[in-house]
């Protein structure tokens, strides 16, 4: 079964500092789980370090990659995922 999340979250410097990124990716993938899933994909912007650091301290790994997948500004986003 797929299960499709859709979430775009911009977290200001002091939210990610608070740990609300992680959270919030805990509880998603926590749901995946629970629902019978044994994969959880997400994309991100190829700039946004942060955000793949975060990912990967969680167990993502780059997958793929989605060509102009962002606009304003055009970027390429990388697809990861997790076996839960």
């Amino acid at each position: 079964e797929r299960i499709v999340i859709d979430v775009g979250c911009v977290f200001a410097e002091e939210g990610s500092a608070a740990g609300i990124g992680r959270a919030l990716v805990n509880a998603i993938v926590e749901r995946v789980r629970v629902r019978g899933s044994r994969e959880c994909f997400l994309e991100v912007r190829e700039s946004n370090q942060v955000a793949q650091a975060l990912y990967r301290d969680m167990g993502f790994e780059v997958v793929g990659r989605r060509k102009a997948y962002y606009a304003l500004p055009l970027e390429d986003a990388l697809v990861m995922r997790l076996f839960v």
